[in-house]
């Protein structure tokens, strides 16, 4: 709820052009949940002694792995209704993802780094876990969650600045 928020409170700024997106509440929670799935997994795999369910780590990574799709889904819904929305918000929805650092940022920090390799680590651990015996690899899934913290992290700094910088 505290993710949704500050996307409701981000969106009603009507100045900001790439800040008033109705989908800006969605993208943070969708990201929000998405970050509070990788940081329980990183968290349980580095300080719990125990060893943990399979199960239960399987069942996690299979809700992360479906939610970056979504937060693929909801961030392309961002830029294709501020473009369709037309005039000065369609120039702005251009240079966000094209002009300056922070295109950079988009593209290799959010969508590369922090959405598509940990796509690509999710079905690599289910292909993994399906061909062999032996436990996933628990480096793999440290860089997987990592990853995704990243992503998340460069998604609200991309918001934030990029919603600041093209007005």
């Amino acid at each position: 709820c505290i993710a949704a928020y500050t996307g409701f409170l981000l969106s009603v700024l009507v100045a900001k052009p790439l800040l008033n997106v109705a989908v800006l509440p969605l993208l943070f929670l969708v990201s929000g949940i998405s970050s509070g799935l990788a940081a329980a997994i990183f968290l349980a795999l580095l300080f719990f002694k125990q060893d943990i369910a399979a199960a239960n780590l399987k069942a996690l990574l299979r809700i992360d792995g479906r939610m970056i799709p979504v937060e693929m889904l909801v961030l392309f819904t961002l830029f294709a209704g501020l473009y369709n929305m037309g005039g000065h918000y369609s120039e702005i929805a251009l240079q966000a993802i094209s002009i300056g650092i922070w295109a950079k940022v988009l593209w290799i920090g959010i969508v590369g780094l922090g959405l598509f390799t940990p796509l690509l680590l999710t079905f690599s651990l289910h292909a993994y876990e399906n061909s062999s015996s032996e436990p996933v690899p628990t480096a793999r899934i440290l860089l997987n969650c990592t990853l995704v913290l990243l992503g998340v992290i460069l998604v609200r700094f991309y918001v934030l600045y990029a919603g600041q910088t093209f007005i």
